[in-house]
């Protein structure tokens, strides 16, 4: 677990949790027309940001073992 966290690459998980948040954002607030409420707001960042550190971790794990593959 310690060499998952270590390999991460935790800049796409950032890119990829900002994404989501903002595509999520506009789709339930533009699209949907939820009331944008701070409770509907931190569940959507909470999930979203928990995804973006799982896309982060898978993210590395397949870089190193295509790393490894490579050698």
């Amino acid at each position: 677990m310690k060499d998952l966290l270590a390999n991460a690459r935790w800049m796409d998980g950032a890119v990829w949790t900002v994404l989501m948040i903002a595509l999520w954002c506009a789709y339930e607030f533009g699209y949907r027309g939820v009331a944008a409420d701070a409770l509907t707001i931190l569940q959507i960042v909470v999930v979203w940001a928990l995804a973006g550190a799982g896309f982060a971790i898978l993210s590395g794990w397949f870089a190193q073992r295509a790393k490894q593959k490579k050698d």
